[in-house]
């Protein structure tokens, strides 16, 4: 397997570390960029800081730029082309999930018990494999 990047933009410090612990628990070869607003992402994202391969997590509720206008950028300059996005969020709104997937999120993972360690299984099951 080759390094992962994993692209954090989660403004709670305790999901944050919690997704680094899971990561680390599974001794998945990866990388963490982690980015506390939605602004800051893009800016990084539209300077090419975020290369592939990358697995995008997102929290809907961002300072600054709230998560969907994130994702709707993402996709629609075409910043990270390809890249799996999951929606990590505390929001249950059945309308916010329906419009994250229709801009591109492979996935809405809302924050409850055991919510980590799917997300965590969807990175793994996303992550590039190099033959031996």
């Amino acid at each position: 397997m080759v390094d992962l990047m994993v692209v954090l933009i989660e403004d709670d410090a305790l999901d944050a570390a919690a997704i680094r612990r899971a990561l680390a628990r599974r001794g998945l070869p990866y990388s963490v960029r982690h980015y506390v607003d939605g602004d800051e992402a893009l800016r990084a994202a539209r300077r090419r800081e975020l290369i592939p391969p990358a697995f995008l997590v997102l929290d809907l509720n961002l300072p600054r730029v709230p998560g969907l206008r994130v994702l709707e950028a993402l996709r629609e300059e075409a910043l990270l082309p390809g890249a799996p996005i999951a929606v990590f969020t505390t929001s249950a709104n059945p309308n916010e999930h329906r419009q994250a997937r229709s801009l591109g999120a492979t996935e809405v993972i809302v924050k409850e018990r055991g919510a980590v360690d799917r997300l965590v299984d969807l990175i793994e099951a996303h992550a590039p494999r190099v033959e031996g």
